[in-house]
Protein backbone atom coordinates (compact mmCIF):
# COMPACT_ATOMS: atom_id res chain seq x y z
CA UNK A 1 0.00 0.00 0.00
CA UNK A 2 1.01 3.51 -0.76
CA UNK A 3 0.68 6.45 1.85
CA UNK A 4 -0.93 9.47 1.02
CA UNK A 5 1.22 11.91 -0.67
CA UNK A 6 4.25 8.43 -1.35
CA UNK A 7 4.95 7.15 -4.19
CA UNK A 8 4.81 3.22 -5.96
CA UNK A 9 7.19 1.94 -7.75
CA UNK A 10 5.90 2.69 -11.06
CA UNK A 11 6.79 5.91 -10.75
CA UNK A 12 10.40 5.18 -10.18
CA UNK A 13 11.71 2.87 -12.81
CA UNK A 14 10.69 3.65 -16.54
CA UNK A 15 12.48 2.46 -19.50
CA UNK A 16 13.51 5.22 -22.06
CA UNK A 17 14.93 5.04 -24.94
CA UNK A 18 17.66 7.18 -26.31
CA UNK A 19 20.12 9.59 -24.29
CA UNK A 20 18.99 10.33 -20.38
CA UNK A 21 19.78 13.85 -21.11
CA UNK A 22 16.30 13.90 -23.80
CA UNK A 23 14.41 13.09 -20.01
CA UNK A 24 16.42 14.56 -17.51
CA UNK A 25 18.10 17.09 -16.13
CA UNK A 26 21.69 16.12 -14.72
CA UNK A 27 22.96 18.20 -11.91
CA UNK A 28 26.97 17.88 -12.27
CA UNK A 29 27.74 17.24 -8.41
CA UNK A 30 27.38 13.51 -7.40
CA UNK A 31 25.70 12.52 -4.64
CA UNK A 32 27.98 9.33 -4.07
CA UNK A 33 30.08 6.99 -5.81
CA UNK A 34 30.80 3.37 -6.29
CA UNK A 35 32.44 0.17 -7.72
CA UNK A 36 30.46 0.75 -11.14
CA UNK A 37 29.61 4.33 -11.13
CA UNK A 38 28.17 7.35 -9.89
CA UNK A 39 24.94 8.17 -8.63
CA UNK A 40 23.58 12.29 -8.91
CA UNK A 41 19.90 14.02 -8.64
CA UNK A 42 18.11 14.94 -11.83
CA UNK A 43 14.93 16.81 -12.48
CA UNK A 44 12.74 14.75 -15.18
CA UNK A 45 12.02 17.17 -17.79
CA UNK A 46 8.21 16.40 -18.30
CA UNK A 47 7.04 16.21 -14.64
CA UNK A 48 9.70 18.11 -12.51
CA UNK A 49 10.06 15.35 -10.08
CA UNK A 50 13.48 14.93 -8.46
CA UNK A 51 15.47 11.54 -8.41
CA UNK A 52 18.70 9.89 -7.63
CA UNK A 53 20.07 8.76 -10.83
CA UNK A 54 22.70 6.08 -11.28
CA UNK A 55 25.49 6.46 -14.02
CA UNK A 56 27.41 3.46 -15.09
CA UNK A 57 30.71 4.00 -17.17
CA UNK A 58 30.66 1.41 -20.37
CA UNK A 59 34.24 0.78 -19.62
CA UNK A 60 33.32 -0.47 -15.93
CA UNK A 61 31.04 -3.16 -17.18
CA UNK A 62 32.72 -5.90 -18.31
CA UNK A 63 30.01 -8.52 -16.45
CA UNK A 64 27.14 -7.55 -18.79
CA UNK A 65 24.88 -10.47 -16.70
CA UNK A 66 25.79 -8.70 -13.61
CA UNK A 67 24.59 -5.38 -14.68
CA UNK A 68 21.68 -7.09 -15.96
CA UNK A 69 21.05 -7.95 -12.53
CA UNK A 70 20.89 -5.05 -11.12
CA UNK A 71 19.31 -3.40 -13.25
CA UNK A 72 16.49 -5.71 -12.15
CA UNK A 73 17.43 -5.49 -8.35
CA UNK A 74 16.77 -1.70 -8.28
CA UNK A 75 13.95 -1.49 -10.19
CA UNK A 76 12.34 -4.12 -7.46
CA UNK A 77 13.47 -1.52 -4.64
CA UNK A 78 11.61 1.65 -3.22
CA UNK A 79 14.97 3.53 -1.94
Amino acid sequence: DIKEGGSGHAQFIMDNPGKIQEYYDMEKKKLGEGSYGSVCKAKNKSTQASRAVKSISKSQMKNLDRFKQEIAIMKMMDH
